[in-house]
């Protein structure tokens, strides 16, 4: 019998993200402003006897089970494997995205595994772009079915990279995506991570049955949408107005940082010169420190006292990659 052929190894490299705008609005039809972060997770694929996973966050390899599993990246391997037909690789994963961050780990590793074994089974670096964006929407699904809700904007930035404004359409997927002003974001938008993020899951169910219970979507929605328009007009003054009033929406919610609000209030400047935001699903993932670099002195020396600190590489133009792991 003729043996089959080797298949050459590839390598998808996915970035981080954040949102800036747009936090559960876009839940109910609203716009998100996000954008990738300098920081990366890496999956490559090869062959093997079985199916097998290995990563720098896990202690040990993983055989990916037959029965289904919970696990981001195990759930999707599952999936895109019987999809594309892989029941046997050593999936090895890297990630310099830290869970707790909330930069949009469990998004890149689901982005690249659908990615990754669709290259791998095609054995090609050139996968054409619908077929890109038909597996960020499956990643997208299964994300939806195993938090309960999802909008899908982290897989769609970190499949487009850059920052973006996203006007999903789930019956035209993804929907409308636009560039956005890289270069101003680096001078006025600045990214800090603590590490005491709680899962999506558990932050967001809440605060949905929040608004829900306090009957805030439509408010939220508003509210929102002045936000988005006031960072899409680059105007300093709109952006701390806007923000002050989705902070006080937000302050009630569940697994709001009031401490962190409270400290950061006290120092001079607060809503004037500068102002802070938080991002995503909310509670203490990364937070936004708005306004120019010579006003946040202060601000950053007493954020890095409490453990708080800027993002290495805060803000790329890159999106996902896809290439051979030997090249």
């Amino acid at each position: 019998m003729e043996k089959k052929p080797k298949r050459r190894a590839i390598k998808v490299s996915v970035p981080g993200k954040i949102m800036l705008a747009g936090e559960y609005a876009i839940l109910k039809g609203g716009r998100s402003l996000s954008a990738t972060v300098g920081a990366r997770l890496s999956l490559s694929i090869s062959e093997s006897s079985d199916f097998r996973v290995r990563s720098n966050l896990w202690p040990t390899d993983v055989i990916v089970p037959l029965t289904k599993s919970t696990e981001p990246l195990i759930d999707s391997l599952q999936y895109a494997g019987n999809q594309f037909d892989i029941g046997q690789a050593l999936v090895e994963v890297r990630s310099d995205l830290p869970v707790s961050f909330g930069l949009g780990s469990s998004s890149a590793v689901r982005l690249a595994a659908h990615i990754g074994l669709k290259a791998f089974a095609e054995q090609t670096v050139a996968l054409k772009e619908p077929t890109l964006w038909a597996s960020a929407r499956d990643a997208w699904m299964l994300q939806k079915e195993q938090q309960g809700f999802a909008s899908g904007y982290d897989l769609v930035t970190q499949l487009h990279g850059s920052f973006i404004a996203w006007q999903p359409d789930y019956a035209s997927w993804p929907g409308t995506i636009k560039r956005l002003d890289l270069d101003w974001l680096n001078e006025w938008v600045h990214p800090y991570a603590g590490g005491e993020g709680a899962p999506t899951t558990m932050v967001g169910g809440s605060v949905k049955e929040w608004l829900f219970a306090q009957d805030l979507w439509c408010d939220l929605k508003g509210i929102s949408e002045d936000l988005i328009e006031a960072f899409l007009a680059k105007d300093f003054a709109l952006i701390i107005q806007a923000n002050r009033a989705h902070r006080e929406l937000f302050q009630k919610a569940p697994f709001y940082p009031s401490h962190l609000y409270k400290l950061l209030a006290s120092i001079d400047g607060f809503d004037r010169s500068w102002t802070f935001k938080t991002t995503g699903a909310g509670g203490e993932d990364a937070i936004l420190l708005i306004g120019h670099t010579s006003d946040l002195t202060e601000v950053n020396r007493l954020l890095q006292e409490k453990g708080w600190n800027r993002l290495d590489s805060p803000w790329s133009s890159e999106g996902c990659q896809l290439k051979w792991k030997d090249a």
